[in-house]
């Protein structure tokens, strides 16, 4: 109260009467607001320093969240900042080639980029190429396919397909069995046709019988071990057994990859196929009957349940025996 009174007592001096009490009192006023003025905007002032840093330490504020420049993950993928690696996909994406090449035939391993092919200009010229091997014309060959394969023609794919026969009677039906045919009894032109014809319809159907899988020795191929295919009975039924090394056929020996498309004629010729194998550290042959191989190629697929381990019917063994 001391302090109030001191403020207002200008106010209550009677020596001038009303008048001079206000004309004397002005300043006082003024000094008084100017104080309340001040005095307001100092209270303001620290209240927004110091309470804020007060509020702050007890009460968390509820946090907000300020828009970060982010990283665009998918324009830098669009970017292809490292190019584009090419994509296999499925192989009947790839356009038909206007090369002037024949795909005679295939041998198609469990890894498209790993397998051979029999291409030419023509039957006449047709060679044994491994995936990645340059073909006449420039291409490259890229993947290999049970019916089919895919080249490389300057960064582009492109597939080469077996042939169809020709639209027949007997193109679209299927294959009659033989069973009832003696060996032998039916000619050499129905056999290759029919091995043909059934390879078309089935492109698998080899791979269903045996798998091989090539032999090198001091760096040359010296021949084809072979294993049994979806269906070891059909196997056997040729008179073949699991990692026999089949080194020739009707005495030509398979010490050549580009002799297959020869050695593969001199089959169709015959009406037997001589296998010279070597079984046990032995050599000895057995004779397959083409008539057979038809009907086993036909047969329905049977899974045995003792499997043979599983072999990779194109990876590249050395045969350590014959190495020595």
């Amino acid at each position: 109260m001391q302090l109030v009174d001191r403020i207002v007592a200008p106010l209550r001096r009677p020596t001038g009467g009303a008048t001079y009490g206000l004309a004397g009192a002005a300043p006082a006023l003024v000094s008084f607001a100017l104080v309340l003025v001040i005095a307001a905007q100092l209270a303001s002032l620290l209240w927004r320093v110091l309470g804020a840093a007060e509020d702050g330490a007890g009460i968390a504020e509820p946090a907000v969240e300020v828009p970060s420049p982010g990283v665009d993950v998918a324009a830098i993928v669009n970017a292809h900042l490292f190019g584009v690696a090419p994509q296999s996909g499925d192989p009947s994406d790839a356009p038909a080639t206007t090369a002037n090449l024949m795909l005679a035939g295939t041998l198609a391993g469990r890894e498209p980029e790993r397998g051979w092919a029999i291409i030419g200009a023509s039957g006449q010229s047709a060679r044994v190429y491994a995936t990645g091997a340059s073909l006449p014309g420039g291409a490259r060959l890229h993947a290999v396919y049970p019916d089919r394969v895919i080249l490389d023609r300057s960064g582009a794919r492109e597939s080469l397909l077996l042939p169809r026969l020709s639209s027949g009677a007997g193109a679209g039906r299927a294959l009659p069995r033989s069973a009832g045919m003696p060996p032998g009894a039916a000619p050499n032109a129905s056999i290759a046709d029919s091995v043909r014809q059934l390879l078309v319809q089935n492109p698998s159907a080899g791979s269903e019988l045996l798998r091989p899988q090539p032999v090198f020795a001091g760096g040359s191929l010296r021949g084809y071990r072979v294993y049994p295919g979806r269906n070891r009975a059909q196997f056997a039924g040729l008179g073949l057994q699991p990692g026999d090394l089949v080194l020739a056929v009707n005495g030509a020996a398979l010490d050549d990859p580009n002799r297959g498309l020869e050695i593969l004629r001199g089959v169709g010729q015959g009406s037997a196929v001589t296998l010279t194998i070597e079984r046990g550290g032995q050599q000895q042959q057995i004779t397959v009957d083409p008539v057979a191989v038809v009907q086993e190629l036909q047969a329905p697929v049977e899974p045995a349940q003792d499997e043979e381990p599983e072999v990779d019917d194109m990876s590249v063994v050395e045969d350590e025996e014959a190495a020595e």
